[in-house]
Order: structure tokens, then sequence, then C-alpha cells
């Protein structure tokens, strides 16, 4: 059975009260996604290629297994979208470590990296366009981990403490429902949130003692950013992404993985990151396919792959 079929009855039933009307015939003009580095289509590869030259470049620059494709790639390409980074021309806006509100530590920022946090993402693209959303386009916007990220380190340097990284999950989720309340009165019909993945489950905390703050955040966060949008009378294609990956994880050999707990890469020889994970960094030839995690927090090529097939469903199947 296909990913497509299996989801429609699970999440699409659960999900469309929320859900903007999408005709069945679907055709959109162009692609624009705002998010991290779990959409972000190679917004480092110009500061990359400064430092080792642009034909190797050109095989690095995403949070995955490089140079496979991630989610937002797939759809802009399936829908008719330019599927370059926006500094190179694309309507993908994404870029690795932004947040939602407030600025990523420079230790979060990849080569030549500037800050540009959910806000700036949209900004570039309305101006780029007169101030007005394209209402025949196709949007998503998928932020939240990374302000997490940054909740966690005020919470270890004494900062913050539990009850504040708490309290302050529906004032984050609340600042994206703003940013796309922006995005709707600008013009846009169709777009898509995303929600969090368990966090806590990733390898970079799974087993330790972040690991339950992660899951009340991603959880909380969730719960925040659906019920900000419903109360807000702002309708979306909701991605539902938690309960996919949840799924993939609980029944991987259904899904071709064989390996959910190591990393695709060899980060000895990627600085830790997915980001300059070639295929020659790879710890198998066919590891881009059969792993879950790139690196400790990012997927394979094989899951962006069924992250786009999750997008397909949500707009194709209705």
């Amino acid at each position: 059975m296909s990913l497509k079929k299996r989801l429609i009855p699970t999440l699409v039933g659960a999900t469309l009260a929320l859900s903007a009307s999408v005709a069945s015939a679907v055709s959109f003009n162009g692609v624009y996604i705002f998010g991290d580095s779990l959409s972000d289509a190679g917004f480092y590869r110009p500061g990359i290629a400064a430092l080792v030259g642009a034909p190797s470049a050109a095989a690095l620059g995403k949070f995955t297994t490089n140079p496979g494709p991630v989610w937002s790639e797939l759809i802009a390409q399936y829908y008719g979208g330019n599927a370059a980074a926006s500094n190179a021309g694309g309507g993908i806006y994404a870029q690795g470590g932004m947040q939602v509100t407030g600025n990523a530590p420079a230790s979060r920022l990849g080569p030549g990296g500037t800050q540009r946090p959910m806000a700036t993402q949209i900004t570039e693209y309305l101006t780029a366009n007169g101030g007005v959303a394209n209402p025949n386009a196709l949007y998503g916007v998928w932020f939240g981990a990374n302000d997490f990220f940054s909740q966690l380190e005020a919470l270890q340097a004494g900062s913050l403490t539990v009850a504040q990284v708490q309290a302050n999950v529906p004032v984050i989720a609340g600042a994206e429902v703003a940013q796309i309340a922006r995005l709707q009165a600008a013009g846009a019909r169709y777009i898509m949130a995303f929600n969090l993945p368990d966090l806590g489950a990733t390898l970079v905390f799974s087993g330790g003692p972040a690991a339950p703050l992660a899951s009340g955040f991603s959880a909380g966060y969730n719960t925040s950013l659906f019920t900000g949008l419903k109360s807000a009378n702002i309708k979306v294609i909701p991605v539902d992404i938690a309960t996919l990956v949840g799924e993939l994880r609980a029944n991987p050999a259904a899904y071709g993985f064989t390996n959910t707990t190591g990393t695709a890469c060899n980060l000895a020889l990627t600085q830790g990151t997915s980001l300059f994970c070639s295929q020659a960094a790879l710890v198998s030839a066919n590891a881009g396919q059969t792993y879950f995690f790139a690196d400790g927090l990012h997927p394979t090529t094989a899951v962006h792959a069924i992250f786009a097939d999750l997008v397909k469903s949500l707009i194709d199947g209705p």
C-alpha cells in the first residue's frame, strides 16, 4: 500500500476541519517556503562555496544526506515552483538555525549566514512582490525547533527556569500564528502549517535528561499553534509531521528503514552536521535511503521524500 493511501484516512480525516479549501484539480502559481533547517534548500551554499569551491559546494549545503532533495524542493518541483533557495533566485526562503522569535546564536549559523527569523523571511518575500502574497501560490511554514534549542540553552545557563520555558511555549507559537496571519492578510490563501516532531526522540536528546522537556515543548507547541490558528480563524493546511514521524519510528521496516538509532553521515567527516554530508561521507553507500537520521537532529533523503508524500496526500487527496 502506498504512503499516500495509508495517510489519507488517518491524517486527512483528522485535520480537514482546519484545512483551506483546495480544488481537486490542483494548480498553483508558485511555491514559497519559510522555515529552518528542515526546509532549507541550500541557503548556506554560497558560504560553503567560499570555503571549498563551487564544484564541491554543489554537493553540500542542505541538512540531510546531500545532494538528495529535502521535502521543500520536492514539493516546489511537483507543484511548479522554483525549488532553489531564495538567495539563488528560488522560492524557498528557509534557512537553517532560524527561529520564530529573536536571533539564533551565531554558533547555529552556517557559513556566511545572516539572521533571518520568520518575520524577516516573510518580509523578504513580500518586499520582492510589492507587499502582496500571490493568492494562487502554495505556501509552507515550519518553525519552532530552534526556539526550543535557545530556550534550553538559556535554561542550562541559568537565565530561565523550567516554568519559564513552559510559559514561553504558547508565546512563541502565538508569534508564529501572528506571522501566518500577516501572510494571509497579504493575500495568501493556501498555507501549509507544519507541527513539530517529538524533539525528545531525536538522537541528541533521546534517553538524556533534556528529553522530557524537549518532548513537552514539542507537544505544547503543536497544541498552541493549532489552537491559536483556530482561535484567530486562520484556515491552513495542517501538516501533521508529529504523527507521521511517530508512525515511521514505530514501524521503520515498513518504510524501508533499517537504522533509526545511528546517523547516516560519518559526523567525524562533516564537522558534526549533515550540512557538510556528501555521498562520500555516508557510513554506507545506501545510508541515505535506509537510515532515518542524517545527523543527530535532521532526517535523511528518504525521510524527506516521505514528508513530501504526506504534503501531496493532503493537497491532492481530498
